[in-house]
């Protein structure tokens, strides 16, 4: 086994010997680069792998959508879908940024703007080829929700082991509710 050991939190990760060169030895493992900061280590016979202690940094990834109407797409995710403005940025006296949240899942939007108007947009779909996926207690229950609030959602599916319903804001960004499942795959929900 070759482990690697963090100096700074005493952890230690050890790597079935299969995994490293045949070349390697216990007389070479000092010899090794350390690797993200990791120093590796020689041991024999061991097949635990310890964690550092110190919990992650990183909290949350919240995406980032630059939209070309921030009043619609506000409309679209705080009526439409249930997000609540939780900070914003409004110079002029008009929300050009803002952060949502929606449960545990955020997102920030902010509106294109050049020389004290809108503008500044790449030509094109906004949101072509971008998915966010949220995952749920009950997509089914989010797929309800949306309907009763006249939001186009997509009649939910099983793909991967989950139920997915689907909606597109109005720059096209897609967004995916998804819960697991042990109902079969590409099942279409009837309700």
């Amino acid at each position: 086994m070759i482990p690697t050991a963090h100096p700074a939190d005493g952890a230690i990760a050890c790597f079935s010997s299969s995994l490293v060169p045949s070349s390697l030895n216990a007389d070479r493992a000092p010899q090794l680069k350390p690797a993200l900061g990791r120093t590796p280590i020689y041991c024999e016979n061991s097949t635990m792998v310890i964690e550092p202690t110190h919990a992650a940094n990183v909290k949350q990834a919240v995406p980032f959508f630059n939209v070309s109407d921030i009043e619609a797409s506000l409309r679209f995710y705080v009526e439409g879908l249930g997000f609540v403005m939780t900070n914003q940025w409004t110079p002029e006296g008009r929300i050009r940024w803002c952060l949502l949240e929606l449960g545990d899942a955020a997102l920030m939007l902010q509106e294109y703007w050049r020389d004290g108007q809108r503008g500044g947009m790449p030509e094109g779909q906004l949101g072509q080829g971008v998915s966010i996926c949220f995952m749920c207690a009950d997509a089914l229950a989010i797929y309800h929700d949306l309907i009763s609030r006249g939001v186009a959602a997509q009649r939910p599916f099983v793909g991967n082991g989950l139920w997915v319903t689907s909606v597109t804001d109005p720059d096209g960004y897609n967004l995916d509710f998804e819960s697991p499942t042990e109902v079969p795959e590409e099942t279409i929900y009837s309700g």
